[in-house]
């Protein structure tokens, strides 16, 4: 715990990290530590941008299932540039990230499935040179 702590005061307190800290938080038992840094999330995307899909894991981290699905569902939505993390597909392959430590949890949702399915068959328009 203490690394992860001072991998947040290393970052700034990136949404990344604190994200990924509320993983592990809730990985070793400590869910009131997990939600406390969703909380920190939310109250951060209230007054500055926190890409969703860092809400999407630290929600998933603090049990707030609903909440976890509706960030996915806005992180695909905009585009998030995050979302690859999800895995869909993309380099370095499709399985890759169904099994990080940080996602497993959202996989674990037939929700966020079907939403990663849906998004998965979307074409996302190439960009012009």
């Amino acid at each position: 715990m203490a690394s992860g702590e001072m991998a947040l005061a290393m970052s700034g307190r990136h949404p990344c990290v604190v994200g990924s800290l509320a993983t592990i938080f809730a990985d070793c038992g400590k869910p009131v530590d997990a939600e406390a840094l969703y909380e920190e999330l939310v109250a951060r995307a209230r007054r500055s941008y926190v890409q969703p899909s860092q809400l999407a894991i630290a929600a998933s981290a603090a049990d707030k299932k609903d909440e976890a699905i509706r960030h996915a569902r806005i992180a695909f939505e905009t585009r998030d540039a995050a979302i690859a993390q999800f895995g869909l597909g993309l380099p370095p392959g499709p399985d890759v990230f169904i099994h990080w430590p940080f996602n497993a949890r959202l996989h674990k949702y037939l929700r966020f499935r079907e939403l990663l399915s849906v998004s998965a068959r979307t074409k996302i328009p190439k960009i012009a040179d």
